[in-house]
């Protein structure tokens, strides 16, 4: 008889294991916990800073929007950094003045700065805002706007009136003293004889005569002396 062991057929059973859990430790817990509290804050940031920046984004596509549908073509370009140059230089120069005065003037200037160097988009923006208000308001800036127009054309006029006026009057007066009067002989003595009443009519018409006779005298003598020059100075034939 062998003695050798017939072998099976069949796989031998697997060999079983045992699954030992070890329960995490505490520090191991406050680990996790960490790593997730971090992660959790870090994804949060993320998505809140997307946000801002996605609003962001669209609050400056926005305004980039309105300041196009603002601006007029036929303005320069330049001319758009005047008003807030006007706007901060008042803010400056009024800096140590009363707060009423700091509140008005700087948007005051603005405005003025706006209308002198971009007129047209400062009408188009004036147009826009006067849109946006409800129909009341719109009506009372229109009324406001003509009255001041009024009040601005009869200041012109009476301005005008009084310039014209005041050139007439210059005119006037000055006119009949830029027009010299011919020097007459009879009211020159008169005038001499009222003067000079205690010589006597008389004397005064012999010194006017004699005056005028001296002058006549060195008249002809200085005719008569240029005479002579001219013909010494011309040649002999």
């Amino acid at each position: 008889m062998s003695t050798t062991a017939k072998l099976s057929v069949y796989d031998p059973p697997a060999p079983t294991t045992a699954v030992v859990t070890i329960p995490p430790t505490d520090m191991e817990l406050a680990v996790r916990s960490a790593r997730h509290a971090v992660r959790d804050t870090l994804t949060a940031a993320g998505e809140a800073t997307t946000a801002v920046a996605g609003r962001w984004v669209s609050l400056e596509s926005s305004v980039a929007a309105s300041v196009k549908s603002l601006y007029d073509p036929r303005d320069p370009t330049l001319n758009l950094l005047y008003p807030p140059l006007a706007l901060f230089t008042a803010s400056f120069v009024l800096r140590s003045r009363g707060l009423v005065a700091r509140a008005t003037l700087p948007p005051l200037a603005m405005a003025a700065a706006a209308a002198y160097f971009t007129p047209h988009t400062a009408h188009l923006a004036a147009s826009t805002a006067r849109n946006a208000l409800p129909v009341d308001a719109q009506r009372s800036v229109d009324s406001a706007i003509t009255d001041a127009a009024k009040q601005w054309r009869a200041v012109r006029m009476r301005a005008a009136e009084v310039q014209a006026k005041a050139r007439e009057l210059s005119a006037g007066v000055v006119a009949p003293s830029t027009q010299a009067k011919p020097l007459d002989q009879a009211e020159l003595v008169k005038g001499l004889e009222s003067m000079y009443s205690m010589r006597g009519p008389s004397g005064v018409r012999e010194v006017v005569e004699r005056e005028a006779a001296a002058d006549a005298a060195a008249a002809e003598a200085a005719s008569s002396t240029a005479s002579e020059s001219d013909s010494s100075d011309s040649p002999i034939a």
